[in-house]
């Protein structure tokens, strides 16, 4: 069977040659949510939900200089873009999660909104709900069309009897970066610092926000700031190091200092290898086993830290390299996806 090659023909493009932009734009289109009235379909409650609740929507195709996971939907009035991440094995929209990022001040950093579009969706309809404000719920309610009476009914929040919104966000929603820290302060304000410590492990619990770093960062600030836990705030900083880069707010330099690791990213990230390798000898476990699948994922994974930690100026800089890496894992229609930033 003939292989894709993408990434050579995406540095012939790159020395003037012609590139045929067809087959990745058609990856791209399948995550094209519509905003025609008469779709039914998640990605179109999404986009007119997005627009119905004060934002433009966007050309999702228009990704120059985003991060090379995205599809940007809509643009904040803040100026901050809506979109959905992508991740290297998503074959739909329910698989993408909702994401936001500053592209007027550079930064790497994508905000977790939500896990999937159908959380999002609940959350801007109980909110509106609980808002109070009859005229922002049917608004919202009517965007979000058939999709959303599947989601939320006007009044579930003040029949579930829960003290708060973020209680009900929580426990029938899902699970929400914003929230979760809330959470963990409300019980501060309280006086009750074993409550938020629990809370706070929570947050962190593997499962809850796979691949990402932002819970990790949040708890080793809480370590090395307010309970001056310095050794827990080290060994958490360490653990953000492991996932994505991106998904950290403060960036790689402030988790490396926290972390207690010196050098560029190859070699912090050679250094948690190795303790990790030493941990998993020490278990008697040896090391996993990990597919060409997986080792090509880590390697583009890799290469987008090194966007994050500086070693390259931004994220075009590496589009031919993560083209052929989602290609030697066998990921052609992320490979697609990819390079038609």
């Amino acid at each position: 069977m003939q292989r894709f090659r993408i990434a050579s023909r995406l540095r012939t493009c790159a020395n003037g040659g012609e590139f045929d932009q067809n087959s990745a734009r058609a990856s791209l289109t399948a995550h094209r949510p519509s905003s025609a009235p008469s779709d039914p379909s998640r990605s179109a409650a999404l986009a007119r939900v997005l627009a119905a609740t004060g934002n433009t929507l966007v050309d999702p195709h228009e990704r120059d200089g985003m991060h090379p996971c995205v599809v940007p939907l809509a643009r904040c009035p803040a100026g901050e873009i809506v979109g959905l991440l992508r991740l290297p094995k998503s074959t739909s929209v329910c698989e993408t999660q909702v994401v936001s990022m500053d592209l007027a001040t550079n930064s790497t950093y994508l905000r977790l909104l939500a896990r999937s579009p159908d959380e999002y969706l609940h959350r801007m309809l109980a909110e509106a709900d609980a808002s109070g404000d009859a005229g922002a719920y049917r608004a919202v309610a009517e965007a979000a069309g058939e999709y959303g009476v599947r989601l939320y009914q006007q009044g579930d929040v003040a029949a579930s009897k829960l003290p708060t919104l973020n209680a009900y966000l929580a426990r029938r929603v899902g699970m929400f970066l914003d929230v979760s820290e809330a959470l963990v302060q409300a019980h501060f304000e309280k006086g009750d610092d074993m409550s938020a410590l629990i809370t706070a492990e929570w947050y962190m619990r593997d499962g809850q926000f796979p691949n990402w770093g932002k819970p990790y960062e949040y708890v080793s600030d809480l370590m090395v700031g307010r309970l001056n836990r310095r050794e827990e705030g080290r060994d958490i900083a360490r653990l953000s190091l492991k996932t994505p880069w991106w998904t950290l707010e403060h960036g790689f330099e402030a988790a490396r200092e926290k972390s207690g690791l010196q050098g560029d990213a190859d070699t912090v990230i050679r250094v948690l290898q190795e303790q990790e390798e030493a941990r998993m000898s020490a278990m008697s476990t040896g090391k996993a086993f990990r597919s060409n699948e997986d080792e090509r994922i880590d390697e583009a994974g890799h290469l987008m830290n090194k966007v994050v930690a500086g070693e390259y100026g931004q994220w075009a800089d590496i589009q031919a390299e993560l083209v052929e890496k989602y290609e030697l894992a066998g990921l052609i229609d992320m490979a697609r996806f990819v390079a038609m930033i």
